[in-house]
């Protein structure tokens, strides 16, 4: 909670006003696919970017007038360091893990054409499964399937 909704929003308070000040800007904020719904496994980090998300549309809304665009970057599952040390180690590569340099060409290239991107074509379908075919109690127990066979927390 202090790295991804307190530090966020202090991070925030620092940076933004200048922009506004200069009319000119650009806010990315990184988002995670476990933000969209209940995240079994990994619930607060989940909710933790739910909050990022929701802070990030609301400020580009806010700011976007002042010239200042804000993106909310949603990530699926990133090849970062804690990703990698958080997944079971007999689980190779899987389709849907992106590299971070892909994540952040992605988020650089949509910035200030609009609020959100989830990044990835896999992501972007697994994200129409989970909003808008599934219902919320069969999104989170899919989630749950998920992190439970990817991650350490899933062996408890």
């Amino acid at each position: 909670m202090d790295t991804n909704c307190r530090a966020g929003l202090a991070l925030v308070h620092r940076f933004v006003p200048p922009m506004v000040e200069r009319r000119r800007g650009g806010l990315l904020l990184m988002s995670s696919m476990a933000g969209f719904q209940g995240a079994p496994l990994v619930t607060v980090y989940g909710a933790s970017k739910a909050f990022l998300m929701s802070l990030g549309e609301g400020l580009a809304e806010e700011l976007a007038p002042h010239g200042v665009d804000v993106l909310v970057c949603v990530a699926g599952a990133t090849r970062t360091p804690s990703y990698l040390a958080g997944k079971l180690p007999d689980r190779g590569r899987t389709a849907i893990e992106m590299e971070p340099e892909a994540v952040a060409r992605i988020a650089v290239r949509t910035l200030g054409r609009k609020p959100v991107v989830v990044a990835g074509a896999v992501n972007r379908a697994v994200r129409l499964l989970l909003g808008r075919l599934l219902s919320r109690r069969a999104a989170v127990r899919l989630m749950h399937r998920g992190t439970r066979n990817l991650y350490r927390g899933g062996e408890r």
